[in-house]
């Protein structure tokens, strides 16, 4: 992959608050509820009246006694989870009075920076549960066609992440604005350029990383995930390491079967599930489950498998905390060379109609680098972002 002139990333403008809607919408409330995908559970944050959402992730992993692979939801993420919401849309100016949810919530009273408010035995929130089932039914229209029926934890994750920007992007029906959209509102984001959007979920890539003076690999095989920016970035996972990954310049290539058995294989590592009997990944919604907050943290006594980030996701990457598990300075090991998985068909330069040369932007599109930690990974520093 020839490597061409780097383009210099310009930050977006943050769009400003018109006075009168603050004024008239100063006041909110969080509703939070669990869900679970692929037997993994996250918990979503959405404002009542301005319809923001965020979604934290929990990668902890243990094997109980029956060795069934659980995760753990420990009490003082959550409780940063929320904090974090509330304190983003505190610096918008806005107030959240109170936080509701279920009775497994109790033990977040007293250690958040709003009122807890849970519902008793019997009754539902519908507010949330309802935007439950609308990211439920986002995220299966993703998978529609996939040609993988096992993935590894991090493409669900991207995969969510994903339907949570966009959901924040768009204007909602019954919000605070009829022009503004629940990220704008927050966060102050501006207009999608949708002509940065080159690539789609799970397209097989090769991304250009970096170019040294020796025998690495300019490029890593890699799987794309979802958009990073509103400048052409992109998010892929590598199918070297399993690791997230930051490109700009890419090419896309046909999936082959050395390609699927390659996530495959990721996903077996982990134990990931497998498509439903329609080709779908397993989405269960849990609401109203009274499962204790306390157990995750102290009784149980299984071993952890594996430690990955938490993400508290909100639209802006926290990229001032940097983890020891980079892949920034990542040289392929003996036994991660192409030659132990690439097949014969895939040619990098091939110009046949089953590959396109795409790129993030325009002909001056740059290089970027590897600098996320794999779902998996161990010793993990945590990383929170925010749309």
């Amino acid at each position: 992959m020839t490597r061409k002139k780097g383009q210099i990333y310009t930050p977006p403008k943050r769009v400003p608050l018109p006075a009168p809607l603050l004024q008239h919408h100063k006041q909110d409330i969080l509703d939070i509820d669990f869900f679970y995908s692929d037997n993994a559970p996250y918990l979503l944050i959405r404002t009542r009246k301005i319809l923001f959402l965020a979604l934290q992730t929990f990668n902890v992993r243990r094997r109980s006694s029956n060795g069934k692979i659980t995760y753990s939801r420990p009490t003082k993420d959550i409780v940063e989870a929320v904090n974090r919401v509330i304190a983003v849309h505190k610096d918008r100016g806005f107030n959240i009075k109170y936080v509701f949810g279920d009775n497994e919530f109790e033990k977040l009273e007293n250690k958040i920076d709003a009122a807890m408010q849970t519902c008793a035995a019997g009754e539902h929130n519908p507010h949330i549960e309802r935007e439950i089932r609308v990211l439920k039914e986002r995220q299966r229209s993703y998978w529609d066609g996939s040609p993988f029926k096992q993935v590894p934890k991090i493409i669900v994750d991207e995969n969510l992440v994903d339907v949570i920007k966009w959901l924040n992007h768009y204007i909602r029906k019954n919000g605070i604005s009829a022009t503004m959209s629940p990220g704008t509102i927050v966060r102050g984001n501006g207009p999608v350029d949708m002509g940065t959007l080159k690539a789609l979920f799970l397209h097989y890539c090769i991304v250009y990383r970096t170019t040294k003076n020796d025998k690495t690999p300019r490029a890593a095989r890699a799987i794309a995930l979802r958009p990073s920016n509103n400048q052409g970035g992109y998010y892929f996972m590598s199918l070297k390491t399993g690791k997230r990954i930051h490109g700009f310049q890419w090419t896309r290539l046909a999936t082959t079967q050395s390609v699927i058995d390659r996530v495959h294989e990721l996903a077996e590592q982990q134990h990931a599930e497998y498509l439903d009997d329609e080709g779908f990944r397993k989405l269960d919604m849990i609401p109203g489950g009274n499962i204790s907050l306390e157990s995750d943290d102290e009784s149980y006594t299984g071993d952890d498998v594996s430690v990955a980030n938490k993400d508290l996701y909100n639209g802006i990457t926290d990229s001032g905390k940097s983890t020891d598990d980079s892949d920034d300075d990542w040289e392929p090991a003996d036994d991660e060379s192409d030659e132990n998985w690439e097949s014969e068909d895939e040619d990098v330069s091939d110009s046949n109609d089953e590959s396109s040369h795409e790129t993030g932007g325009d002909e001056d599109s740059s290089y970027a680098h590897e600098d996320e930690t794999s779902i998996g990974d161990a010793n993990n520093d945590e990383t929170l972002s925010i749309p």
